[in-house]
């Protein structure tokens, strides 16, 4: 009899075990179905566009230049060579604004909900954001985020600037000492 039962309890525990994950998959297939009707996807291009549209408006190589003459190396917006420094900065900008990945983000955003909330929770929301007052919030959470965004990154270009500057008068002094210190 003692050895039947732990045999019995690892049935139980493998039969279970395919409940659960069905139980996840269906979670999952719920919270992708509530992202969706939530718009993170258009949240997150917008995100995307306007951190890339950042080097073109407000965190400008002008914009940096006026903080620290010496950033691009003694070059100025009137030498002939900064159009090539202008693109070699937005080209950065925009490599680094790819870290923005659209796929992944919503993937974290659909596991997020399908770990935070119940089956029963999910279809709820997504019940809510299926009716005309849900898709209006989605929409509005569209263009509200796009307005945080677009402060947030003029917010960001301001304080950028005035922070480089900064760091480079605190690097200019340990400079200077470790020259004194060379001597």
């Amino acid at each position: 009899m003692r050895a039947i039962v732990p045999k019995i309890l690892a049935a139980l525990v493998l039969t279970l075990i395919p409940v659960a994950v069905v139980a996840e998959d269906s979670r999952l297939a719920s919270a992708r179905q509530l992202v969706g009707l939530m718009r993170y996807d258009a949240q997150i291009a917008e995100a995307l566009r306007q951190c890339k549209d950042a080097t073109r408006t407000t965190l400008t190589p002008e914009s940096f230049f006026q903080a620290q003459p010496m950033f691009f190396g003694g070059i100025t917006p009137t030498s002939k060579y900064w159009p090539e420094v202008a693109e070699a900065f937005r080209t950065y900008y925009d490599e680094a604004c790819s870290y923005m990945d659209p796929n992944r983000f919503v993937e974290i955003t659909v596991r997020g909900y399908a770990n935070a909330l119940t089956e029963e929770q999910l279809t709820q929301a997504i019940t809510f954001y299926s009716s005309a007052l849900g898709e209006t919030l989605a929409k509005a959470s569209v263009a509200v985020g796009a307005d945080f965004q677009r402060d947030a990154g003029a917010r960001m270009a301001e304080t950028t600037k005035v922070a480089y500057a900064k760091f480079v008068e605190r690097i200019e002094a340990i400079v200077a000492k470790c020259r004194c210190d060379q001597k």
